[in-house]
């Protein structure tokens, strides 16, 4: 039997079922007080529900590792698939100790993982010192990312949201060398308290808003602007949406991103806040480039990063 682990109580996957069909069982982790203990209590949920010889496969990577170890301890080891590992490089003894984790589930035959990018899959086995092998599944691309009602660009508008991993005094320190450009931040209001006192007046910050919201003002925006703080997968969410309502992504290079994006289907900068600027005015300026850019980009995730592409890849990597 194939079970499939979401870390959520509730959420819209029935693309899996609907391609997979009737041999795959959904679990979703009971809704606790602390992530963690919903993690945990997921992951317990799915190794008594399930028997040796079968795959757990696991939506969210620390859920897998988290398996794999509570399995050990209770004799009840399983097969895993962790789908997408996001392991990130700070130097912090805690994730030393998460890094720990997974390198020794990742050495287990009964234990397989996947990246979103060869680059990053290459990275992470020079971080953890490992010979694994990591399959390549990219990040799954909708099409009801798209925002239904037509809605009118507005020029010179340059957005930015989300909370994993964006560098946020970056693009404010972009904002202030470009005080003709209008600058959106959709931003947690906790991340907000940190950058608030570096905010120009040429940016409007939001917080809190609802995600159809959230997709609404990315459609009137010309370019979407991703400055990363982290080389493990950031952003990937918010590019997609952008790219379904026809914006420019620019983003930090990263081995991640590398996989996505590239001179063809957006930009790829380092973290210089000139470079950001010189790049936001030339594309500004040039309507053209942006907007083949932009559809080269959704071309690309609606053939690379579609739904059945997602699930067809991790059928290749069961056992």
């Amino acid at each position: 039997m194939i079970y499939i682990l979401f870390d959520q109580s509730e959420g819209e996957y029935s693309f899996i079922s609907k391609f997979w069909g009737d041999e795959i069982k959904e679990i979703y982790s009971p809704k606790k007080n602390k992530k963690l203990f919903s993690w945990m209590a997921g992951a317990i949920k799915a190794l008594l529900v399930s028997r040796r010889q079968d795959i757990l496969i696991c939506w969210f990577d620390f859920q897998a590792i988290l398996c794999y170890w509570i399995g050990l301890f209770i004799f009840k080891p399983r097969r895993i698939v962790c789908v997408n590992v996001m392991l990130k490089d700070k130097k912090t003894l805690r994730n030393m100790v998460v890094g720990w984790l997974y390198k020794v589930a990742l050495g287990s035959k009964r234990f397989r993982a996947s990246v979103t990018s060869s680059e990053y899959g290459e990275w992470l086995k020079r971080r953890l010192g490992t010979n694994c092998h990591f399959y390549l599944v990219r990040d799954v691309y909708h099409s009801d990312y798209t925002v239904k009602m037509r809605i009118h660009k507005k020029h010179n508008l340059v957005f930015c949201g989300g909370s994993n991993g964006r560098d946020w005094n970056l693009l404010c320190k972009v904002a202030w060398m470009i005080p003709d450009v209008s600058f959106l931040f959709v931003i947690p209001g906790n991340l907000y308290e940190n950058v608030k006192e570096c905010v120009p007046d040429n940016v409007d910050v939001r917080y809190n808003i609802s995600y159809d919201e959230f997709l609404q003002e990315i459609s009137r925006s010309e370019i979407v602007a991703l400055p990363l703080d982290t080389i493990a997968p950031a952003g990937l969410i918010v590019m997609f949406q952008a790219a379904a309502n026809g914006c420019l992504v620019i983003m930090t290079d990263t081995v991640t991103t590398r996989g996505y994006i590239n001179s063809n289907r957006g930009a790829l900068l380092p973290n210089d806040p000139e470079v950001w600027v010189k790049c936001i005015r030339s594309m500004l300026e040039n309507g053209t480039e942006r907007e083949k850019k932009a559809k080269d980009l959704k071309l690309f995730l609606e053939t690379e990063c579609n739904e059945v592409y997602f699930v067809e890849s991790i059928k290749q990597m069961l056992w």
